[in-house]
């Protein structure tokens, strides 16, 4: 970067000081990795935005350092602004600079010149930005999964466990991440939330935020001006709880249990709709508005964003479950889609006047396997014959399944092409985000996803595969 780069960009982008980090300790900013030596002072030119702080103080000579043991911190930035952290060896967590609160520094231009030198600049790329459209857009998820007051940093590190929700929860794979997956192991002392955890403290939860007013014009002027709390750890990490293994509605009986046990479409919109009423419920304890027009699939995705991020960049095997999960859950819904069950008569042998079971809902699917596509373009291509390896199958069979259930949405759709004033929702754009997943997968790890997208194909298999329809002779006197 020019010195002339770095003028334009000064006005538009922020300062973040570190302060105390040992010398040999590892230290990422996003998709930036370092050790840190003696000079080290922070980050200079940090573009407005969400960004992931992660750190290991152990050298490379320390015996932790093998660990794979990470801390950590989540925080916003905003243009022309200075934020301070310094290192609690003891506690091993970021403090601000000033005290409690005092995250907004004055620092004097000549005294920011001087420090200049020891600031590393932000190496700005697509991939990040890509990474976090949704959170950048909206701070309340980061906030709720945290448990933390609006503004203050969130912070966490690779056992900090999901949040036990037993009347939700019974599926192992969200409650008890596999030690011999990803060779961490959750403390005892971790696996549970502390009954006086701040997030269930209505006083604690408005900390901060004292001063803000229920207008949209009065929160948008202390958001550039109210100091932020001091960062603490978090207890657990409080995602939007669901569990796959119970994937129908509670009223379900007989052959509507059986069919929702399959397609995960009703789960799926569950999950959505109290993903986005658990953001709007934050943000009113916060008293912060929420974003205008935005999509209401919106907070599940800026879940999926965030615990994507947590466990690449901070080694966190709960983040992990809980993105496969998320996984799982979109490609196993198949009436969302418009996908016929494996058991329905196959779209091309549909009559003309065949009736659709549900109306296809495509845009969160879309926007979801975008957002994969961005995942997937940011992982190092050995990642699944490294740390992921024991995940790949897990991965390669959701997205099997995610490939099926597209092709016969698709073929769904081209049997009611010419139906007079049918709706036609942008299958277009479901084939474009998937050929583009496609592509980067095969790309980037040699998968081949697209081996029977074609309908034709695609028909046979449903024939003649494993999901063929068997005859049976059950020796009675009826038959089904």
């Amino acid at each position: 970067m020019t010195p002339e780069d770095a003028a334009r960009l000064l006005p538009e982008r922020a300062t973040l000081l570190l302060q105390g980090l040992p010398r040999g300790a590892h230290i990422a900013l996003d998709l930036q990795a370092a050790q840190v030596d003696t000079k080290f002072e922070g980050y200079k030119l940090v573009p407005p935005g969400v960004h992931c702080l992660t750190w290991q103080a152990a050298g490379a000579d320390d015996g932790m350092a093998a660990s794979g043991l990470r801390m950590a911190l989540v925080q916003y930035t905003q243009r022309q602004q200075v934020l301070g952290r310094s290192y609690d060896a003891e506690a091993d967590i970021w403090r601000t600079l000033g005290g409690v609160g005092d995250a907004h520094l004055l620092i004097a231009p000549e005294h920011l010149r001087t420090l200049d030198p020891h600031l590393a600049p932000y190496h700005a790329s697509d991939a990040w930005p890509a990474l976090t459209r949704y959170l950048d857009a909206d701070r309340t998820t980061v906030a709720r999964v945290f448990g933390v007051p609006w503004g203050a940093d969130a912070m966490c590190d690779s056992f900090t466990p999901l949040a036990e929700h037993p009347d939700v929860l019974s599926d192992r794979e969200l409650r008890a991440p596999s030690t011999a997956q990803e060779g961490v192991q959750f403390s005892a002392m971790t696996t549970h939330r502390r009954a006086n955890d701040a997030r269930d403290d209505p006083e604690i939860l408005v900390e901060g935020a004292a001063s803000d007013t229920e207008s949209d014009a009065s929160s948008s002027s202390d958001e550039d001006t109210a100091p932020a709390p001091q960062a603490a750890s978090a207890v657990s990490l409080q995602c939007t709880p669901f569990a796959l293994d119970r994937s129908w509605p509670p009223e379900a009986r007989g052959v509507d249990r059986t069919r929702f046990r399959f397609d995960k479409s009703w789960l799926l919109a569950d999950v959505l709709a109290r993903a986005a009423a658990a953001d709007a419920a934050y943000a009113r304890r916060l008293r912060r508005p929420l974003p205008r027009a935005a999509p209401a699939y919106g907070a599940l995705l800026r879940e999926a964003e965030l615990v994507f991020i947590l466990f690449v960049q901070a080694n966190n095997a709960a983040a992990l479950e809980h993105w496969l999960a998320l996984l799982a859950l979109f490609a196993r819904a198949s009436s969302r889609l418009g996908a016929p069950s494996h058991y329905d008569v196959h779209p091309c042998e549909w009559e003309k006047d065949t009736a659709l079971v549900t109306q296809p809902q495509l845009d969160a699917h879309i926007a979801f396997i975008e957002l994969l596509t961005a995942q997937f373009s940011a992982l190092p291509t050995d990642a699944w014959s490294g740390d992921l390896a024991m995940s790949e199958p897990r991965v390669l069979s959701d997205l099997a399944e995610l490939r099926r259930n597209i092709a016969r949405s698709l073929s769904a759709w081209a049997a009611r092409a010419q139906v007079p004033a049918e709706h036609t929702p942008p299958h277009e754009a479901l084939l474009r985000a998937w050929k583009a997943l496609s592509a980067t997968t095969h790309t980037r790890f040699g998968w081949s996803l697209d081996a029977v997208l074609d309908e034709e194909d695609e028909a046979d298999e449903w024939e003649d595969g494993d999901d063929a329809p068997v005859v049976v002779e059950t020796g009675y006197p009826y038959t089904l």
